[in-house]
């Protein structure tokens, strides 16, 4: 089979050096919170345009944090989609927060128009997710809703950009996932908050730490301990080095396969600031095109299946939504095929014929 992902590939190339800064972390006897954590805050800070960076443990805790520290709390509304995995819905039920569910485009991004209806007295925030590696416009939303706060989670999107800015500097907060399937991976989880509002900043660094103003001082509430290993901060310093050369890689691939096959990917935005996190395609007949993946030996997978509102986890969870017509029917056509850095040529031929001979077939828009 060709793999959907493959880890060893994206991350040999730079096993001498991981090896070696994994070695002197260790050596440093310094695990947690120390300078590969401050480089790499630095340097990631540098690179999305932003004054603040924090590392922490993870995506999730990353948006959970983020909400925190723009004022969202218990019975408190967040507007977002329901077509993104369910990583914001997690963070809104785990502070108490109510998510708000708005329709996408057909890009599958957040349908900016369909912003104000939502509104509320209770919104507290709005998260964007740029989803697939494409990037929200944050400047249209931020005019839609006026100083109502923006997270951006850009779990999806590292390096992402428009309009010369990178996702994560465009709203008030940007979040960001480091497992190591995204485009920028650590060894293991770890994710980051970024921002440029002082105020905020102050807010991430006290909660990821138990409120600590200083040791064992907690001056603020709902602190926790979600803080970026020191190791997976090396890794991830290697690999922010490399995270151009890898995004152009995936973006190569992804390319030839809108080339076999325009209209299946023809919702992306694949403007200036693309970063191919996944290659999604569109097909009428989904089912149908998997088993003919499986039959070429391609492996597949569906990102996301289900809405957030559909799971039955929500069925005693608080949530208001609007229309989600596009958002419903968008899940019955989605496949993502393999993209990532250092796949074999070979490989990536296998599914651009593939693609060819299933649009040649005519199935495609049956």
């Amino acid at each position: 089979m060709i793999p959907f992902n493959d880890l060893k590939a994206v991350f040999g190339p730079y096993m001498e050096s991981l090896a070696g800064v994994s070695r002197s972390t260790i050596e440093s006897g310094w695990f947690v919170l120390g300078p590969h954590v401050d480089s790499f805050q630095k340097n990631f800070a540098q690179y999305i345009g932003t004054t603040d960076c924090f590392g922490v443990g993870n995506g999730t805790d990353a948006l959970e944090i983020a909400l925190r520290a723009v004022g969202v709390g218990a019975g408190d509304e967040v507007i977002t989609v329901a077509n993104a995995g369910g990583y914001t819905t997690s963070a809104c039920i785990s502070i108490g927060a109510i998510p708000v569910y708005c329709d996408i485009e057909t890009s599958l991004l957040i349908d900016i128009d369909k912003i104000p209806e939502l509104l509320s007295s209770s919104t507290k925030a709005i998260v964007v997710t740029h989803l697939y590696g494409q990037a929200v416009n944050v400047e249209c939303v931020r005019k839609m809703v006026k100083d109502i706060p923006i997270v951006e989670d850009c779990a999806e999107a590292h390096g992402a950009s428009l309009q010369g800015r990178k996702v994560g500097s465009l709203g008030d907060v940007g979040t960001f996932s480091f497992y190591p399937t995204k485009n920028l991976g650590a060894l293991g989880d770890g994710g980051a908050i970024t921002t440029s509002q002082d105020h905020y900043a102050e807010n991430i660094r006290l909660l990821r730490q138990y409120g600590w103003a200083s040791k064992y001082n907690s001056s603020i509430a709902y602190g926790r301990n979600s803080r970026l290993d020191e190791l997976q901060a090396a890794f991830l310093n290697i690999m922010l080095e490399n995270l151009e050369v890898l995004n152009k890689q995936r973006m190569e691939i992804f390319q030839q396969y809108a080339s076999a096959a325009p209209e299946m990917f023809s919702h992306f935005h694949m403007g200036e600031g693309y970063v191919a996190h996944l290659a999604v395609a569109h097909t009428a007949h989904r089912d149908e095109f998997r088993e003919l993946c499986t039959q070429a030996g391609i492996a597949t997978d569906i990102h996301f299946p289900l809405l957030d509102c559909q799971q039955d986890s929500m069925t005693n969870i608080a949530y208001r939504r609007g229309g989600l017509s596009v958002s419903e029917k968008s899940v019955h056509n989605i496949v993502s095929l393999p993209c990532y850095p250092h796949m074999p040529q070979a490989h990536v031929d296998v599914v651009v014929e593939t693609l060819r001979s299933w649009v040649e077939s005519g199935k495609n828009l049956q």
